[in-house]
């Protein structure tokens, strides 16, 4: 039987898999566990993003192949909830390879649930984690976010050109929203690629803008909340975003974006 610690608050713990039998098997483990409470259990990492942002977990278990990217999940999920220690679960023995994302610790899915529920106390037990910073500290982040938020003012601008003077040769660029629009699987590289996005943008929005409410630090980039506006061919789009941006000597060297859900609509 699993460890039970009464006198210990129980552990918050977030669970986010696209496997509907997996999170159900997780529920069932949990049920009537004194010291382990499910406080959400979703499929994909936006919900999860979403879901830590409100519930503030002091664990996250997150799978490895999960919808939308696990390392784009980790850092976003650690500007949301600072303090949750994040768990990888994985159905393969590869630590090494999903701990890129600089998770707190690896979970093979095949373990039983007394081990499972021990590293989840361990993880718990080790406290918040250290403060996220991007790049060093102080000067070294407001460094970073000055630069990406010269990019969303150029962007407001629409001067595509100045967008690029923040922007690497050889960035890669992540939109999926639009992406999905023009039935794109790749990513969009380079200064040239950036060109073509706004190019492949302009056929399926009208009137696109961003906002970006909020920027932060974190040891995997910098993290920006905001949301997107415009009209499609289905209508009127507002959606709220998370977009993380890689940053090295000054220039963007990468961007992901991902959709987490409606925002308000503007009265």
């Amino acid at each position: 039987m699993p460890r039970v610690e009464p006198d210990r608050p129980a552990i918050r713990v977030l669970h986010c898999d696209d496997s509907e039998s997996y999170r159900r098997l997780v529920e069932l483990m949990f049920d009537g566990v004194a010291d382990l409470d499910l406080v959400g259990s979703v499929p994909e990492h936006p919900e999860a993003v979403r879901e830590a942002q409100r519930l503030q977990p002091d664990v996250v278990l997150l799978d490895a192949r999960v919808p939308g990217g696990t390392d784009q999940a980790v850092t976003a999920l650690r500007a949301v909830a600072p303090n949750a220690r994040i768990a990888v679960l994985s159905g393969l023995q590869d630590p090494d390879n999903v701990m890129r994302q600089d998770a707190d610790g690896f979970i093979l899915k095949s373990s039983d649930f007394d081990e499972i529920a021990d590293e989840i106390r361990r993880l718990a037990d080790g406290g918040a984690t250290p403060e996220p910073v991007v790049y060093g500290r102080g000067s070294d982040a407001d460094a970073a976010i000055e630069t990406v938020r010269r990019i969303y003012e150029a962007f407001a601008r629409r001067d595509i050109e100045a967008m690029l003077a923040h922007a690497a040769p050889d960035i890669e660029f992540v939109p999926q929203g639009t992406q999905s629009r023009v039935g794109r699987t790749e990513p969009y590289h380079g200064h040239d690629g950036v060109r073509e996005y706004f190019a492949d943008a302009a056929r399926v929005w009208k009137d696109l803008t961003l906002s970006a409410t909020d920027f932060r630090a974190t040891a995997g980039g910098v993290v920006v909340f905001g949301h997107v506006e415009g009209e499609t061919e289905a209508g009127r789009v507002r959606r709220q975003a998370v977009w993380v941006w890689q940053v090295r000597s000054g220039l963007a060297v990468s961007m992901r974006v991902s959709d987490i859900g409606e925002a308000a609509r503007p009265s």
